[in-house]
């Protein structure tokens, strides 16, 4: 029997996360295993619930310290950002401190299922219209530059189909090598390129052009 995927709501107003709670407990296959809009419960509560997902907002005053603070202690949660914009500033700040999506205000409820849904399989999670804005405020910063060391031709080749979506078994399989030499060469691009993970690594690629936007979805 498939295992659920536990969701923890960080959300300070209560109507919103009755609203969150009230959308997980209707989608098959999820299950809301708390709550809290304190930082040290939140801290303590993830520790002890051991969550897949942690669904924070990111209008919170310490969103980012909460950030930091979980993915520091507990590296192997995935974060989805509830965001007031598609692409807003801090939307960007969220994913270079390594959310693996964000969730606009503005979409539907089913937006927020395919989300954690995605993110629990190892995908990013960005809207088309978030990831155009998302780009634009990467190319938008002067402290933005090229990696100082280069990607190897490999390496290039894993970041493009990285960016497509494509998990390391399914890179592996594309590139005929072991799925060991793909986790080996995503180390060496996140180092490279200073990105949180596969998600800021997939912005850059885009960034520099090495895959196309509209060609993100798996083939």
């Amino acid at each position: 029997m498939k295992l659920p995927i536990r969701v923890f709501i960080v959300e300070d107003q209560p109507l919103v996360r009755r609203g969150v709670l009230a959308i997980l407990e209707e989608a098959e296959g999820i299950e809301a295993v708390g709550a809290a809009d304190d930082g040290a419960e939140v801290l303590a509560a993830t520790g002890r619930l051991r969550p897949d997902i942690v669904f924070l907002d990111l209008q919170r005053a310490d969103a980012f310290e909460m950030i930091r603070t979980l993915l520091t202690h507990y590296p192997e949660v995935r974060i989805v950002a509830l965001s007031d914009g598609d692409g807003d500033a801090r939307a960007l700040a969220a994913v270079r401190a390594g959310v693996y999506g964000y969730v606009s205000r503005s979409e539907p409820a089913s937006e927020l299922i395919r989300s954690i849904r995605q993110v629990h399989g190892g995908d990013p999670a960005l809207p088309s219209a978030g990831m155009r804005g998302l780009i634009a405020g990467l190319r938008s910063q002067h402290d933005e530059e090229e990696p100082t060391e280069p990607l190897s031709p490999r390496e290039a080749e894993v970041l493009a189909l990285l960016a497509r979506g494509l998990s390391n078994r399914e890179i592996a399989v594309r590139l005929n090598i072991v799925e060991a030499t793909v986790r080996t060469h995503v180390s060496h691009i996140l180092d490279k390129l200073g990105a949180a993970n596969r998600v800021a690594a997939a912005l850059h690629a885009l960034r520099m052009g090495v895959a196309p936007l509209e060609h993100r979805n798996k083939e």
